[in-house]
């Protein structure tokens, strides 16, 4: 039986009381869930996975760092509210990770 793993509204980049130590607890967070589907040859991310549709340099090192520890997982990323192509005119933090290896980004 092949096991599927589900993170919703991770909100990288959260910028709550303008603390950098925030943000990286937020990284944290997501990098024990991810951590914990290290079984699932899949994991659905299901919206939000940016707090917005740009994001601080640190998330994006972060965020590529946990997708190379989990080189062989496949994530499936839909696009929510706060990051999607279809709430912004411009380019979004989500099409920029989408290049990525091994990612897919639903918009």
């Amino acid at each position: 039986m092949r096991s599927y793993g589900v993170i919703g509204d991770a909100h990288l980049g959260f910028k709550a009381y303008g603390s950098d130590r925030r943000t990286q607890e937020v990284i944290d967070t997501f990098e024990v869930a991810v951590d914990l589907l290290a079984h699932c040859p899949v994991v659905l991310i299901a919206g939000d996975l940016f707090d917005d549709s740009t994001c601080p340099n640190l998330v994006k090192k972060a965020l590529i760092a946990i997708k190379e520890k989990h080189a062989d997982q496949k994530w499936l990323v839909l696009g929510g509210n706060h990051d999607s192509t279809k709430t912004y005119s411009s380019v979004s933090a989500l099409d920029v990770f989408g290049e990525v290896h091994n990612v897919s980004i639903v918009n």
